[in-house]
């Protein structure tokens, strides 16, 4: 992946004292969430190529995630352990149900206030940088007896200061592979909020469950999925007005692969 950048954390880790601490009040700051959106570009480096997408994230409790893409782009749901792909082009929704493991909670990497799972699964260490919107974040990588089969092999979660909410995420897939995603614009327990926590699919989607395609049809007026919306009690923060630039990195030593 000739001339992408790799992010080197060489920041601080901390210690078991301090790491428990943190994901006490890591888990304290997401208590009152019940929902969440943000503005995300993805930019994902493979074999020299950069790919960009814009769109929007939303997160509610209990454990419901959708991304929503511009120019019709697939927007992706996980409810839970069950997955929602609808690609618009294809006309096509594709459900799939996940196991109960670890591996289902890194679709919420950087959103759910519980990391227990997580860190029994996972090296799960923290780090410090030098930036604006907040100097912590979470690193994590697979325990070296399961690197063959784990899905990633390091993720890089960076946190604002003021409620540990991620403002970049930094994953490395393989060698050849990474994705950088950049969060801004949040608010958090809007009312009208409730109204997208499902995804809208049209008349005539041919729907695929685990495999098969199913006898379901949509009918002529569209379908909610799931069928529940999730619910938001109080709005609680306002709109943020102002949108850091993505392109600003952290004050951290960095290296560039080489060329292939």
């Amino acid at each position: 992946m000739s001339g992408a950048i790799l992010l080197f954390l060489a920041g601080a880790l901390a210690a078991p004292d301090d790491f428990d601490a943190f994901f006490k009040v890591f888990a304290e700051k997401r208590a009152g969430i019940q929902v969440l959106e943000a503005d995300v570009e993805e930019r994902t480096f493979e074999f020299g190529e950069v790919t960009l997408r814009k769109g929007k994230v939303l997160y509610g409790q209990p454990r419901r995630i959708i991304f929503r893409f511009e120019n019709d782009e697939p927007t992706l749901m996980v409810d839970d352990r069950r997955v929602y792909e609808y690609d618009p082009l294809e006309e096509q929704l594709q459900i799939y149900d996940i196991d109960d493991s670890p591996e289902s909670s890194i679709f919420f990497l950087g959103f759910d206030g519980d990391a227990a799972a997580m860190r029994e699964a996972y090296d799960v260490r923290l780090f410090t940088v030098q930036n604006d919107q907040g100097d912590q974040g979470i690193i994590i990588r697979p325990f070296k007896e399961n690197m063959d089969n784990a899905p990633f092999q390091e993720v890089s979660i960076y946190l604002r200061e003021a409620d540990f909410l991620p403002y970049r995420v930094h994953i490395t897939l393989d060698d050849n592979a990474r994705m950088v995603t950049e969060f801004s614009n949040y608010t958090t327990n809007q009312r009208e909020a409730q109204t997208r926590t499902q995804m809208k699919i049209p008349a005539e989607t041919r729907i695929i469950e685990n495999g098969e395609v199913s006898l379901r049809s949509v009918p002529a007026g569209g379908l909610l999925v799931p069928e529940v919306p999730l619910t938001v009690k109080a709005e609680q923060t306002p709109k943020e007005t102002t949108k850091p630039e993505p392109s600003a990195e952290p004050a951290v030593k960095v290296e560039e692969l080489p060329a292939p």
